[in-house]
């Protein structure tokens, strides 16, 4: 070391000045750029970690649905949002114990071993959030949980290469750069001797004050065609250069300036579409819970539904049937007619079970909505709703224009009618209510609307200035059998959820506005049908409905229901042969023939009705028939019309239904009676 001193010593000034700069200078350059590499790496890799803390949060909240419900289609696409970070490899959704649910896998690494080798089984189970960093890649492990409970785990498998090749590239910037600047200084240095201080001290006096100033118009005086001259020379240009390039910035950043909002608008703009998309995926996934609810309280409904209608048969058919051989002035016509009415209503709550199961017909009917509304406005349901609520007004403004939809006007005009009700119950001290029509086009989706198609709509809105429906009680009203009204007296809880049944099964939407003490307005949207209708009915006599000893084939499993239809087929003028199973008919159409079959849907044990036309069409492709059900799946009705299954008989049976429907399909020339 002494020897090394020694030689530094005898060194030339300009050598010595040489050698200490760039020493010192490369010393601090060292210094800085390992400094500046830590701390790009620690920034660089907090940033991704952060980042991807921060979607495995997001993505895990988003997926609790999917886990709940085991929706694996659901999980996929929350998972699929991370093909918009380039960063990511794979991801993965685990069950609470811990097997695989469902992993994502970006498409640029599906050949990558990092992003395919995510654990098919979770072995460390976090309480909340883990690192676990490996040599090309990291995982960030969070639980997700509902309502304090863990119900399952995520996994964000982030890449390392790429900011290996970040710092690479930092690595070789900056070394390119200390170079230049220890080249520079060693260039420097060699010129500095004692000849040179005065100019030297001059330049640096001017270069102070430069500094000082920012005045870059400023130029240093040159004294010598020397090395420092050279360098006044260079100092001089540089300052001009810094001029330019002063003035270029200011544009620029101008420039910069209108860039920058403009790309702030454009971030805006993305933060509301997100905004409005996550709210109509809540809004889907709050919609798609009601269904599903609907659908598990519609499925026991519609099994009670199909029990009822059987014990209401004798009650509606056979005082129907006793009313047609009693004569006016029985005292037992008013007695019997009561019975009768009884039946009736009980036949509409099983109608609305069926409409609460979604297992009603579908009927395909065109529909004047202001028609319908004005035939409810003068039945003796409304008359009886006004005499119990005398301090209540109801308006309607016919107009002639026509409001067409096309549905079942049986469920319209429940809907109508539970809407009313409602309004007008809910008016405790008298009122007003309000029905409105009108033809709307919906060019964009309503809130919630999940069958919306752009094209016109009718619009049935009902207004009341009553007591209003609470907030938290809005999320229930649909529910069956919920009501804040007194079960039994005022209603049985289903009229809503008819309603909401109705509107869903005509591809319909509702929308409700309601304040307490203010009042509610309900706003129905149905697909508008601009058809014409060539359908023209007129009504006949009641004689035409008898027959004219025609062949009838009656199969029911139900001796109650068969004897009923049996007495009603005799009174209007038929032969009557009735079976007990699909098995039996089959094997007497073999033997014999029949002008016409009356089918039950649902028969145990044995083939059902759509089974049992199904054989009789092999050996009779022409028979004509009839479906007589209280309950059945719409596609399996659908299904029997597309065979050649000319009518549909709803039960409890009717003289006036069944009579039509052996008219129409025995009689066809004759036409339909209205």
């Amino acid at each position: 070391m002494h020897r090394l001193l020694t030689h530094f010593y005898n060194w030339p000034i300009s050598r010595k000045l040489s050698a200490v700069v760039l020493l010192t200078s490369g010393l601090l350059i060292g210094v800085m750029t390992v400094a500046v590499s830590m701390e790009k790496l620690f920034s660089f890799r907090a940033k991704l970690v952060s980042n991807s803390r921060v979607l495995a949060e997001v993505i895990g909240d988003n997926s609790t649905a999917a886990l709940v419900f085991r929706d694996p289609d659901t999980a996929y696409e929350m998972l699929s949002a991370l093909r918009a970070e380039r960063d990511v490899l794979s991801a993965a959704l685990y069950n609470e114990d811990g097997t695989l649910f469902v992993s994502y896998i970006q498409p640029q690494y599906g050949n990558s071993r990092a992003a395919t080798t995510l654990p098919e089984k979770m072995v460390e189970k976090a309480d909340t959030i883990v690192e676990r960093f490996a040599e090309d890649y990291f995982d960030v492990i969070r639980t997700i949980s509902l309502k304090e409970e863990i119900i399952g785990f995520i996994i964000v498998r982030t890449d390392l290469t790429r900011l290996d090749r970040r710092l690479l590239h930092f690595w070789l910037v900056i070394s390119t750069f200390s170079a230049l600047l220890l080249t520079g200084g060693m260039l420097l240095c060699i010129r500095l001797n004692r000849a040179v201080t005065a100019p030297v001290t001059e330049l640096a006096r001017t270069m102070q004050q430069i500094t000082q100033t920012q005045n870059y118009q400023k130029r240093v005086e040159k004294i010598h065609d020397d090395e420092i001259g050279i360098l006044v020379d260079v100092f001089n240009t540089m300052l001009a250069k810094i001029r330019k390039r002063e003035s270029e910035l200011e544009l620029h950043q101008d420039h910069l300036e209108e860039l920058v909002e403009i790309r702030t608008r454009e971030l805006q703009d993305a933060n509301s579409k997100l905004i409005n998309e996550i709210k109509e995926r809540r809004e889907i996934q709050k919609k798609l819970g009601q269904a599903e609810k609907m659908e598990a309280i519609g499925t026991l409904a519609g099994g009670v539904a199909h029990d009822l209608n059987n014990i209401l048969s004798g009650i509606v058919s056979y005082p129907d049937f006793l009313l047609l051989n009693l004569p006016q002035d029985s005292e037992l016509r008013r007695p019997i007619e009561t019975i009768r009415a009884s039946g009736k209503k009980a036949a509409a709550i099983v109608t609305d079970l069926l409409t609460l199961a979604r297992r009603g017909v579908k009927i395909e009917e065109r529909v004047d909505m202001q028609e319908l509304v004005t035939a409810y406005l003068a039945s003796p349901e409304f008359r009886e709703l006004l005499k119990t609520h005398p301090k209540t007004e109801v308006r309607f403004d016919c107009s002639n224009q026509h409001y067409w939809v096309k549905g079942s006007p049986i469920h319209l005009s429940k809907t109508v009618m539970n809407l009313v009700a409602n309004g007008v119950e809910a008016m405790v001290d008298g009122g007003v209510l309000e029905i409105t029509l009108a033809s709307v086009t919906l060019n964009s989706r309503p809130a919630g609307f999940s069958t919306w198609r752009s094209g016109p709509y009718i619009k049935l809105a009902v207004v009341d200035s009553g007591v209003g429906i609470a907030e938290k009680e809005l999320e229930r009203i649909y529910e069956p059998f919920y009501s804040r009204k007194v079960m039994g007296k005022s209603g049985t809880g289903l009229g809503m959820a008819v309603v909401w049944g109705t509107v869903e099964d005509h591809g319909g939407h509702i929308i409700i506005d309601s304040l307490e003490n203010v009042g509610t307005t309900f706003q129905l949207f149905f697909p508008a049908d601009d058809t014409i209708d060539g359908n023209h009915t007129e009504k006949e006599e009641e004689g035409v409905l008898r027959g004219a000893g025609e062949s009838v084939l009656l199969v029911d499993d139900s001796e109650e229901q068969r004897n009923i239809a049996s007495d009603i087929l005799h009174y209007l003028g038929y032969m009557v042969t009735t079976v007990a199973s699909g098995e039996e008919a089959i094997e007497y159409l073999r033997r014999n023939s029949a002008d016409l079959i009356i089918l039950d849907m649902i028969m145990t044990p044995g083939i059902d009705g759509l089974q049992t036309y199904k054989r009789i069409l092999e050996f009779k492709p022409y028979q004509k028939a009839i479906i007589a059900s209280g309950y059945s799946n719409p596609a399996n009705i659908e299904e029997a019309r597309k065979l050649g299954v000319s009518a549909y008989v709803r039960k409890p049976y009717t003289v006036a239904r069944i009579g039509e429907a052996l008219r129409e399909v025995l009689f066809p020339s004759a036409g339909k009676r209205s």
